[in-house]
């Protein structure tokens, strides 16, 4: 369980942090990856939940949104599909998975994820912020598939999408426990990266979801791929729960007032807090009590935890944490309510084929859990 300490100035890795500035940490994802502030709620229904998927929702049709998630629980989403934004805003920008969660028949917002492959000349591929290789427009295009494009790659990289009610499978976990698996595959980059991720959702750990990332045959090597939270000043998180204190954005970034990106932190393995079973758990949460109730738009009714938890066998000692801030919403002149906030947020290591990493909320401390 993480202890709340007097913060007093927050430490840094100097020779790290060059590294990250320099190119090889991935500034792109911290140089673009975001969305515009949105101008109002939209209390979104739960898709309707066969009998057979359990407490999975999925798509059945083909006019159905690009939606798999659990109900009381975590929810993913694709381009067009809307999680918690006004219809007139086409669920958000088009590279970006959204994620939120389902309570008592409604979908709430929590984050948009930004994928960026980079390869080992530095040539870094930004999901978000590219034209799409298919139709010109802004954003990567990202294909749902069925599991069965992980186990036959070969094959199935030559195949067209399948219809969308086809993608999620169903199936049982050894603890008799269901999970739901769809592969999403992304368009090829500007850099010739060529990645998907196989996601998973499983009804025993209702709050998470797990990456996987995995290269198609004709991508280039990679030196690192890094799925990165773009949006967390929406949610005002602002309180960074580290391994012996927690951080707050407004004493990281004290006099801090642009409208672009304060200066990223970087937090070695050392720092980075964990939870029983060993685990790294990388965690920003809200410092209001009661967010929603404060000053300008808030998303959900909650005070939610986000974090980002890798396995601990899958944890490597070369892994860090890292986050930037905004003053302004991205692409406006409008201040975060509040003050100064978390932006992006990732965990980021050198890239190998398979890893393992987990995005969950929670209402509480992510690090006290049984786990």
């Amino acid at each position: 369980m993480i202890r709340a300490t007097n913060q007093g100035s927050p430490r840094r890795d100097r020779r790290g942090l060059l590294i990250f500035l320099i190119g090889i940490f991935l500034p792109a994802v911290f140089l673009g990856g975001c969305a515009t502030a949105p101008r109002g709620r939209y209390i979104q229904p739960t898709p309707p939940i066969q009998a057979e998927r359990g407490p999975f929702f999925a798509p059945q049709t083909a006019d159905d949104p690009p939606l798999w998630g659990i109900r009381s629980g975590i929810v993913l989403g694709i381009h067009p599909a809307i999680v918690g934004f006004a219809p007139r805003t086409a669920g958000g920008p088009r590279g970006l998975l959204r994620v939120g969660y389902e309570e008592n028949g409604r979908i709430h917002f929590i984050n948009f994820f930004a994928l960026s492959p980079v390869t080992p000349r530095g040539k870094r591929g930004m999901s978000e912020l590219e034209d799409s290789p298919t139709d010109g427009r802004p954003g990567i295009l990202i294909n749902p598939y069925p599991h069965d494009f992980h186990e036959r790659v070969y094959e199935w990289a030559k195949r067209q999408p399948p219809p969308l009610a086809e993608a999620a499978r169903i199936q049982a976990t050894p603890n008799g426990a269901g999970r739901l698996a769809v592969v999403l595959r992304y368009e090829k980059f500007h850099n010739g990266a060529r990645v998907y991720l196989l996601a998973t959702l499983r009804a025993d750990r209702p709050q998470e979801i797990e990456f996987q990332f995995f290269t198609e045959p004709d991508c280039p090597p990679l030196k690192m791929c890094v799925l990165s939270s773009t949006f967390g000043n929406l949610t005002r998180l602002r309180e960074l729960l580290l391994a012996d204190r927690i951080m707050n954005a407004k004493k990281m970034w004290p006099d801090y007032q642009g409208n672009g990106f304060a200066e990223p932190f970087f937090f070695p393995l050392r720092e980075l807090a964990r939870n029983r079973a060993g685990d790294v758990i990388f965690a920003a949460r809200p410092d209001e009590d009661r967010p929603w109730e404060g000053p300008g738009f808030y998303p959900h009714p909650r005070r939610l935890t986000q974090y980002f938890r890798v396995p601990r066998e899958e944890v490597r000692p070369d892994l860090r944490g890292l986050v930037n801030g905004r003053f302004v919403f991205w692409k406006t002149t409008n201040p975060v309510p509040g003050g100064i906030a978390f932006e992006n947020v990732a965990l980021v290591e050198p890239f190998h084929e398979g890893a393992r990493l987990i995005y969950g909320y929670a209402d509480g401390d992510p690090t006290a859990g049984p786990d």
